[in-house]
Formats: C-alpha cells, sequence, structure tokens
C-alpha cells in the first residue's frame, strides 16, 4: 500500500509539473516565432549569414579582417555589430543558406534546430511517457531555451551530436560516434572536457575517429585562410580573453570570470577539471552516459567564454542522467537545477547566476561521489579476479 501510495504521488507531482512546464513551453514557442517574424536582423543567425557572406564576397581569408566585414554589414542595415569569433567550418556550414533572403533563410535554419532538439531529446531522454514528455516541455521552459533557438544558436546542433554520439556508442559503431561529435569542433567552448570523455569511457576508435576527423577540419581551415587569416584569428582568440565583455560574456554564469586574476582562475578550472575527470573515470565503466554528463556540466564550469544559451549543454546532461536511472539523489538535484533555470530569465540573471553556477558545481560533484550499483562492482570484481588469475597461476608455476 505504501509504494502504491508513493506511486500515485509521485505520478500527481509529474503532472502538475508537466501542466506548468507546458504553459512555459508554449510561451517559448511563441515568443520564438513571434521574434524570428521581426527580429532576424538581431539573431545569432544573421551574423552566421554574414560571416558566410564575408567569405564568399571577400575570400575566405577575410573572415576575421574587420575591414572586410565592415563592407558587408553596409549590404545588410540593420545588423548589430560584433567582432565575428566564429571559426571557418561556421561559415561553411551557412554559406549555402545566403543563397535565400536572410528571413527565409532564418526559418529554414531555425526548422533544421527545430529537428535537432527534438532528436536530441528523443535520444537521450528517459523512456517512461509521462516523464519524457516532462522532459521535453521542462527543457523548452527556461528563457536560456529560448534565448538560443530564437537567436538560431548553433548549439542545438552540437547537442544533437553528442546525442547522436551516445546513440551509436550503445550500438557499437565508435566510429560514426567519433565522427557525429566532430559538431562540437565548431562552437568548442561549452564542450572542451568531451574528449576526455571520448579518451576514458568510450572505444578507441571512437577517438580516433574523432580526433582525425577534427585534422581534416584544422588543415582545412588553416589552408583556407593563409597564414594572415589564422594570425588574425588567433589575434581575435586573445581579444575574448582579454575583453570578455565585448563579446557579450554572460559574467553572472560563468564561474572562472568569478575570479580576479589568471593564476587564480587556472586554479579553478584546473580544480573542476580534476573533478570532471574523477566523475567519468568512476562511471568509464558503469555508463558511458553518466561519464559523457560530467563532461557536459564539466565544460560548462571551466570555460571562461560562455553566453547565457550555452547553458543548455545542461539540458542534454540532464537528459542523459534521467535516462540513465542513478541513484535516486540524482532526480532532486536535477529537479532543483531545472527550477533554477526557469528562474533564470533577463531580469534576474545577476541574482540567479550563482546559484546556478552552484547548483553545476553541486551536481558534478553529486556525480563524482555517486556509489556504482552493487551488480556493477561485483561485476568489476569478477573480471578483475579472471585478469588476475592467470598472472597468479604463473607465479605459482
Amino acid at each position: 500500500m505504501r509504494r502504491q501510495a508513493l506511486s500515485i504521488l509521485r505520478t500527481l507531482v509529474l503532472l502538475v509539473a508537466l501542466a506548468y512546464t507546458l504553459v512555459l513551453a508554449r510561451n517559448t514557442l511563441l515568443a520564438w516565432f513571434d521574434y524570428g517574424s521581426h527580429g532576424v536582423m538581431r539573431t545569432d543567425f544573421a551574423l552566421y549569414y554574414a560571416f558566410s557572406r564575408i567569405g564568399l564576397t571577400q575570400g575566405w581569408a577575410s573572415l576575421y579582417d574587420l575591414a572586410a566585414q565592415r563592407r558587408v554589414y553596409t549590404t545588410m542595415p540593420g545588423l548589430w555589430w560584433f567582432p565575428l569569433p566564429y571559426t571557418p567550418p561556421m561559415a561553411w556550414l551557412t554559406a549555402p543558406l545566403t543563397v535565400l533572403p536572410l528571413q527565409t533563410a532564418y526559418w529554414v535554419w531555425t526548422s533544421m534546430i527545430a529537428a535537432a532538439f527534438v532528436a536530441s531529446w528523443w535520444l537521450t531522454s528517459p523512456q517512461s511517457p509521462l516523464l519524457r514528455a516532462l522532459c521535453l516541455t521542462a527543457a523548452l521552459a527556461p528563457y536560456l531555451t529560448l534565448l538560443g533557438v530564437e537567436l538560431g544558436q548553433f548549439i542545438v546542433f552540437e547537442l544533437a551530436g553528442v546525442a547522436l554520439a551516445l546513440w551509436f556508442l550503445k550500438r557499437g559503431w565508435p566510429a560514426a560516434a567519433g565522427l557525429s561529435l566532430l559538431l562540437i569542433d565548431i562552437h568548442p567552448q561549452g564542450f572542451l572536457l568531451v574528449p576526455i570523455a571520448l579518451l576514458m569511457a568510450a572505444p578507441r576508435r571512437a577517438l580516433m575517429s574523432w580526433l582525425g576527423g577534427s585534422a581534416v577540419l584544422v588543415a582545412a581551415a588553416v589552408v583556407s585562410l593563409h597564414f594572415k587569416g589564422s594570425e588574425q584569428y588567433i589575434g581575435r582568440l586573445l581579444w575574448a580573453e582579454r575583453s570578455p565583455l565585448d563579446f557579450a560574456v554572460a559574467f553572472s554564469v560563468d564561474l572562472p570570470l568569478m575570479f580576479h586574476g589568471r593564476l587564480l582562475r587556472l586554479a579553478v578550472e584546473t580544480l573542476v577539471a580534476a573533478v570532471a575527470a574523477v566523475a567519468i573515470w568512476r562511471h568509464r565503466r558503469t555508463s558511458t552516459e553518466l561519464a559523457f554528463a560530467s563532461a557536459l556540466i564539466g565544460s560548462i564550469l571551466v570555460t571562461s567564454f560562455i553566453h547565457l544559451d550555452d547553458l543548455m549543454v545542461l539540458l542534454l546532461a540532464a537528459w542523459i542522467c534521467l535516462k540513465a536511472q542513478p541513484a535516486w539523489i540524482l532526480r532532486p538535484v536535477v529537479a532543483a537545477g531545472a527550477a533554477i533555470a526557469i528562474l533564470l530569465d533577463f531580469d534576474h540573471v545577476g541574482p540567479y547566476g550563482i546559484y546556478m553556477v552552484l547548483f553545476e558545481v553541486t551536481w558534478l560533484i553529486v556525480l563524482a561521489l555517486l556509489p556504482q550499483p552493487a551488480i556493477e562492482r561485483s561485476t568489476e570484481r569478477a573480471t578483475r579476479a579472471l585478469q588476475q588469475e592467470p598472472s597468479a597461476r604463473l607465479a605459482a608455476g
């Protein structure tokens, strides 16, 4: 009877949460369509579009030439100026869309974003219909999601790349998993620790295919930029590091930027990366999903170049954790993070930003300390015993 009562209570709680987040998700979709109809010139996609046009009209080696950027901007009145720090592959990806008017291209792009978002959710969310539905509505509820989708942020495609990689790994296709992770090379700042998860928790072929594909991308970028363009790109990255405000970096949700001094920031980043590495290492055999979730959370904490919409990475980590069905402690942690994310709107980034960072730190520590299931521990001990048995016999002989 007690178990039945708890099951009924759990269902009621999920239904209330689903109804509440469904209203917020509806508001997100309506605001997305409205913004896309009237504010396309103030979207990140418009910047991708302009970035591609710089390469197509001024030459790919001129992608980071501010004079070439200004020449393209004069043909796009109303476009907000931004010292574009995107990688060259970003310009290549959106180049085909420049044959379309900007407004039409935006709707094509956002349709692809919607498909990538749904695919990421479907591949990584729990199988329970009610919980799966809540994962979708809760993910669409926060302002940070609205910001990401209405601006046409590429990060949604990167989420799909990680989700697809986990799907491939589950089915024993490591090479395909590594290739799907090439998407994180386009905007890498929110995925810096994912290669560590690939190294520790995935077959070697996955890492090798990702490294091989990344090497091809880097070589192609260097060839297209030539020496001068490569030098300008490095200068743009150094500019972003020295003057994050020029690039609209969100200080309130950026852990390293909360500390003054390069050495102190480096110490904080190293400590967080170490905790993430411990979490990845502990889950490397028992749960590839939790290893990747740890890498995603750690990546958001260590990067010093982050915007509010980059926190969408945490949505994927939450879906992964809930689907992996870990110890009960993670469920209230994820629920608390969802509540903070919903409160973290445009007007409350300052006061709630620190709560989001504290939540991320707590979440990562819980993953690092999460006990292994008893059946997994016994399996691991049996495996070690079998590995040690031949050497013991040899020593005895």
